[in-house]
């Protein structure tokens, strides 16, 4: 029964990708990105990061690969919080309907997948992402602000930044990035 249910669904996947190249035609052009994306094309590389919590800190990583068609990126972060490993994964890319950048993020602490949007402050070189974080084991939802400043080609200050009833900001986490050469 798992072969059948296997070589069935190899036949569909194979049926949907013949009939997109018939549809689209063997010289399709794809979709360019857009000048947003090189905002997080620039992201990608290897970067170790620092991570600062609790007024202590942790080693990570973190890998940046292109999206698909170099319309976004891919992250993975892994971390050490003493004997705990953190992971995350996440993906960014500019919306150009919403005129934002969006962004969906799973990771090793919750099994709910987070997702954000926000803006590119070109000026000052900063990317701020809101993201309505669900309430989860009885816990109210919260606001976060992930907010990525571009030090250098080669680094870059991320902070969570939890946001009070009163929309007062304050830090929860830092991460500081550097690539590695």
């Amino acid at each position: 029964m798992k072969f059948l249910v296997l070589s069935l669904s190899v036949v569909a996947t194979l049926s949907l990708a013949t009939w997109g190249l018939a549809v689209q035609g063997p010289g399709a052009r794809k979709a360019p990105p857009a000048p947003q994306s090189l905002v997080l094309a620039a992201e990608v590389g290897e970067w170790t990061a620092t991570v600062t919590a609790g007024g202590k800190e942790y080693p990570g990583t973190l890998s940046v690969e292109a999206g698909p068609g170099g319309h976004g990126i891919v992250s993975h972060l892994e971390a050490k919080f003493g004997p705990a490993l953190f992971e995350g994964r996440g993906l960014e890319a500019w919306d150009p309907a919403r005129g934002k950048y969006s962004a969906l993020w799973i990771y090793s602490l919750s099994p709910q997948p987070l997702s954000a949007e926000g803006t590119w402050d070109e000026a000052t070189k900063t990317r701020t992402l809101r993201m309505d974080v669900p309430p989860a084991d009885g816990k109210p939802g919260k606001v976060e602000w992930h907010v990525t400043r571009v030090v250098s080609d080669d680094e870059r200050q991320f902070q969570i930044l939890g946001e009070a009833p009163g929309g007062e900001r304050t830090e929860m986490l830092a991460i500081r990035y550097v690539r590695k050469r």
